[in-house]
């Protein structure tokens, strides 16, 4: 997780945040794919265009959720609040815990030289992480409920 620079201090690699907000994100997403696919299971009459559609939508809130992240991270004019709006993408979020050298260079302050302390960024990553976790959390929440309470309507319908 760190790797010692000139034998005193020591510099992270990957975040210890990342160990707390990572396994929910991931747990989340996973729920995300399962209740879309059990919808368009109930949706679609035949399974291979169940599958076929559910992925579709899968893949293109992932790509659109992650152009709009990093592009929140990557924008000089946001500063650190592409920070906030890239901890709600989840493979931005991914992306900032693991490797954030690569990523935010400018909001973490790496390069510059000046040895900036690099805790508030790494707080508004946690507390926003975790912020966006809770969101999709209450929308797979939703998902779930609304399939649920038209359960009954769905089958009906499908059974013409």
């Amino acid at each position: 997780l760190y790797r010692l620079i000139s034998g005193q201090s020591f510099d992270w690699i990957v975040f210890p945040e990342s160990l707390f907000i990572l396994p929910g994100t991931l747990v989340v997403i996973v729920a995300f794919a399962a209740i879309l696919g059990m919808q368009m299971s109930l949706r679609c009459r035949r399974t291979v265009m169940a599958v076929m559609s559910s992925v579709g939508i899968v893949m293109g809130i992932c790509v659109g959720l992650a152009l709009c992240g990093y592009s929140a991270v990557d924008s000089r004019a946001m500063g650190q609040a592409g920070l906030v709006f890239g901890a709600f993408s989840p493979f931005t979020l991914m992306t900032l815990l693991v490797d954030p050298r690569y990523v935010a260079t400018e909001q973490f302050g790496f390069g510059s030289g000046n040895g900036a302390d690099i805790t508030g960024a790494r707080m508004l990553i946690f507390f926003f992480g975790w912020a966006a976790t809770g969101a999709y959390t209450l929308v797979v929440w939703g998902m779930y409920k609304s399939m649920v309470k038209n359960f009954d309507m769905t089958i009906r319908k499908q059974s013409r």
